[in-house]
């Protein structure tokens, strides 16, 4: 018997394989990053929301943004993820006569009427109510089935998940750009 040393062989990993597995890494970090911190993607189930958002509609929502009059957020309510408008904020009152929504901010004196493009019906009216602190007015765009700040009441910043920044997919238009040769849509 020869005595031949053991050769060892070492395990060594191929570099490029490291470098993939720390680029696949990276992307995974910022991809939970972007998804659970900064943004988040949610989906319209309803339609109190109409005609600004349609049920199906797939929205990215932005954490990093601050709720301002007008604005449409995502909050966690009873049921689940809500979505709706800003129409007053902490301090501010609020009221309906039927027709028209009146808002005085926060340090004024006079009530204004709001110039809502957005709603196509009339909001029924409601008595004066001013948004407790750290808390949202919000409304629904089809006032006459939303389920909203008239009912719940105000909307507490902490259950605020974030602002609607894009809608991603309108399904009314991507049914019809898939099946719209078929029904001549």
């Amino acid at each position: 018997m020869e005595n031949t040393p053991l050769i060892k062989e070492e395990n060594k990993q191929n570099p490029r394989e490291t470098i993939f597995f720390i680029i696949t890494l990276c992307v995974f970090i910022v991809i939970f990053l972007l998804t659970n911190v900064f943004f988040s993607v949610v989906m319209v189930s309803g339609d109190s929301m109409l005609d600004t958002l349609y049920d199906g509609n797939v929205l990215v929502v932005s954490r990093l943004v601050e709720p301002n009059y007008g604005d449409v957020i995502v909050f966690e309510g009873d049921n689940g993820k809500i979505i709706k408008r800003v129409i007053a904020k902490e301090g501010d009152s609020i009221y309906s006569d039927g027709t028209n929504v009146y808002l005085k901010k926060q340090g004024e004196s006079e009530f204004t009427m709001l110039e809502e493009t957005y709603v196509k019906s009339a909001t029924l009216a409601f008595n004066e109510v001013t948004v407790p602190e750290n808390g949202y007015f919000v409304l629904g765009d089809n006032r006459a089935i939303s389920n909203d700040s008239r009912y719940f009441g105000a909307v507490d910043k902490e259950s605020v998940l974030g602002v609607v920044k894009q809608s991603v997919i309108d399904n009314t238009n991507v049914y019809t750009k898939l099946f719209g040769w078929i029904f001549n849509l």
